[in-house]
């Protein structure tokens, strides 16, 4: 029988007794008067005294005659027993304590919050609903009693020492909220050595949480709620999809705001292309606070607008009528992504409905308190494009993240995504030998699994192939510009990669193959642990090919294009065929930088390596074999970039289709990067040859 009805039996019983003895002593007690009967024969007075004395039986006073009639003994040991039976269960009440704290320590498995306030209390409850039997600890108030006892939390009230180490003594997850950050700290500190599992500690300063999580002595895993909200809201809508858009817009008006931007810096940067972002607000204070952060990341050009939704959706449609959008018959594009991070709800809300209205292409989320009033309110507004702090901070999943989890999503997403787009361990997209789906899922599951597989002298294994090329990862929240890693870091960071995913390469990939997706995808980890929060760490030399020589070389290979299409009667046909390089849209600049920033892929491939000369060099030459393999990896990177931003190009094929005439772009592009390297005095050598 559960406890609850026990007790309401007991309680029934009682009450029952009680009723009776009080009857039956009324029924002995009761001696009416012959002069003074009213209502029918009664004696009022004589029952009223008979009630009073019947009552007093529970005192267990001495009242009626002697010897007593049967009726009055009945009476008298009813009222005893409700007297005794009661008095008994008031010492065991006591003795026993609050039954949710008795129950609290008892439980194994557990979800235990810390903390008080609104997000205590969500924390709590959802918890309740996924059925992790949570148990809140902390001085709650009555409101927030009832709503959680009602979802069946349970509140031990305030513990010993000795009791709140038996609360959570065997619970699987411990989580620290406080109104203040201090406040928090102070709690995390009270418990940190009672608990058994990491403390997941919520905090509003970023700062402070890279300090704690820094602490290697602390079992606290800091949670930034600006970070894990901002995170959240760019994930939801990425500033790059697979098509090409104008530069993605933030709209706000404070720390939130600046966030957002950090992680798009942070996570979407490329060497020697800042990335523009479009900030938009009435006022634009927070900008000036993140944009010397973001220095050489992003380029933050600000718009003025009133945050009205008229105001933002004329700013907003002046940044787009100024994108110069490209062919519509040979590239998709789609509007920018433009995330509302307004304080004000109602505002932000309002801002979000217009920009949705007016500008039907684009791409707009809006982050809000609390999405699940907003969408009973306004259920016109797509729900999935508002991200919602509340529930997000009440979510455990979101929350016991830490960064190896979030780089986990960021390995697999990549991974299973590989075999689409280029040749790797995962199958070839133009030459039509991928995979099935389900077999490349399950081989990124078990690649991922190796990446992040704890090592000797090491967390994870890819702490070794980022070492390898003289990289480690920091917990500092740091917004840095990463450098053009070297031919010979990709090749020592790929050679680690390849030993780390042995046994999971298929054997169809020829020996070039395998180093082709190895350095390809060295170079696309630092990116990944940028987007997980991680900071990195490298030698701080001088690039061999500095950032600003970038945009040099991308024309520099535009100009090697137009000489082949000169010299091959414009064989591919293309419109960009005497088109210089003012006249190109972004797309097509952003193509060849992305050429441009592969020469370091291709020279690690073969295991050549550079270095700066102080007098001219000649440029490598590679022999006609070479060539063509890396006139072949030249077209896959291509076609690559073709797909990623939406053209539907129709030699987006296998190099086995092309013709010989078509082929030559490819080859003669990789020439020509050979040949800019040398005229900008970079030496490319084989190390095994140079020791």
């Amino acid at each position: 029988m559960p406890s609850w009805l026990s007790t309401r039996w007991r309680l029934l019983t009682l009450i029952c007794l009680a009723t009776v003895a009080i009857a039956m002593g009324t029924c002995a007690l009761y001696e009416p008067r012959a002069d003074h009967r009213f209502f029918g024969g009664l004696d009022g007075l004589a029952l009223v005294d008979a009630i009073y004395l019947a009552l007093s039986l529970f005192t267990l006073n001495d009242v009626g005659p002697s010897p007593a009639p049967l009726l009055l003994q009945v009476a008298r040991f009813a009222a005893a027993t409700v007297t005794f039976s009661t008095l008994l269960m008031a010492f065991f009440t006591v003795m026993r304590g609050n039954p949710d704290a008795a129950k609290a320590r008892k439980l194994q498995d557990h979800a235990v919050i810390v903390g008080t306030g609104p997000e205590a209390l969500r924390l709590a409850v959802r918890h309740a609903q996924l059925g992790n039997r949570p148990v809140w600890v902390g001085d709650v108030d009555v409101t927030d009693t009832e709503a959680a006892r009602a979802a069946g939390v349970t509140l031990p009230g305030p513990s010993s020492d000795a009791a709140l180490r038996a609360i959570l003594a065997g619970a699987k997850s411990v989580t620290v909220t406080a109104p203040s950050d201090t406040e928090a700290v102070g709690l995390a500190r009270e418990i940190d050595h009672h608990a058994d599992a990491p403390l997941i500690l919520l905090l509003d300063s970023s700062d402070l949480a890279s300090q704690l999580l820094a602490d290697q002595a602390l079992n606290i895993l800091p949670v930034p709620r600006l970070a894990v909200v901002a995170r959240e809201a760019v994930a939801a809508n990425p500033p790059i999809r697979e098509a090409a858009c104008p530069a993605p817009i933030v709209v706000g008006d404070g720390e939130l705001a600046a966030e957002i931007v950090r992680q798009i810096a942070r996570g979407w940067q490329e060497y020697g292309a800042p990335q523009r972002i479009h900030c938009v607000g009435s006022e634009l204070s927070w900008v000036d606070a993140v944009e010397a952060e973001v220095e050489g990341l992003a380029d933050l050009r600000r718009r003025p607008a009133p945050a009205t939704p008229r105001g933002a959706l004329t700013a907003c449609r002046g940044l787009i009528d100024g994108w110069t959008r490209p062919n519509a018959d040979k590239v998709a594009s789609t509007g920018p992504a433009i995330i509302v991070a307004i304080e004000d709800d109602a505002r932000a809300l309002s801002v979000a409905r217009g920009l949705q209205c007016g500008l039907p292409t684009a791409r707009v989320s809006v982050v809000v308190e609390s999405a699940g009033t907003w969408t009973e309110l306004l259920g016109t507004l797509d729900s999935s494009a508002m991200v919602s702090t509340e529930e997000l901070l009440a979510e455990p999943d979101q929350l016991g993240k830490d960064r190896a989890a979030l780089l986990r999503v960021q390995l697999s997403t990549s991974l299973a995504t590989w075999s689409s787009i280029s040749r790797s361990v995962f199958g070839d997209y133009l030459d039509g030998r991928d995979a099935a789906p389900d077999e490349g899922e399950d081989l990124a599951d078990r690649l991922t699994e190796r990446l992040l597989g704890p090592v000797a002298g090491s967390d994870f294994a890819l702490d070794r192939v980022l070492g390898a090329g003289g990289l480690a990862r920091t917990d500092e929240d740091t917004v840095e510009a990463m450098p053009l890693l070297d031919p010979g870091q990709l090749h020592r960071m790929a050679a680690e990669l390849l030993a780390v995913v042995d046994g999971l390469v298929p054997t169809f990939l020829t020996e070039r193959d395998r180093w082709a997706w190895g350095v390809e995808f060295s170079q696309w980890l630092p990116v990944a642990c940028a987007r997980a929060g991680w900071g990195l760490e490298w030698p701080h030399a001088t690039p061999v090919l500095p950032a600003a020589d970038m945009e040099e070389f991308a024309v520099a290979l535009h100009a090697a294009y137009l000489v082949t299409s000169e010299q091959t009667g414009n064989a591919t046909g293309s419109d960009l065929a005497h088109v210089q390089w003012p006249g190109l849209s972004e797309e097509d600049k952003a193509s060849n930088r992305s050429s441009a920033r592969a020469v370091t892929v291709k020279l690690a491939s073969l295991g050549l390596d550079w270095r700066s000369a102080s007098s001219p060099v000649d440029p490598w030459r590679p022999d006609a074999d070479t060539l063509t393999w890396l006139g072949e990896a030249e077209h896959r990177r291509w076609a690559r970039h073709q797909v990623a931003h939406g053209r539907r190009h129709r030699h987006v094929r296998g190099w086995a289709d092309l013709a010989e005439s078509t082929r030559r772009y490819d080859t003669d592009a990789v020439l020509a990067h050979f040949s800019h390297l040398a005229d900008l005095r970079i030496d490319v050598f084989d190390p095994a040859e140079d020791r």
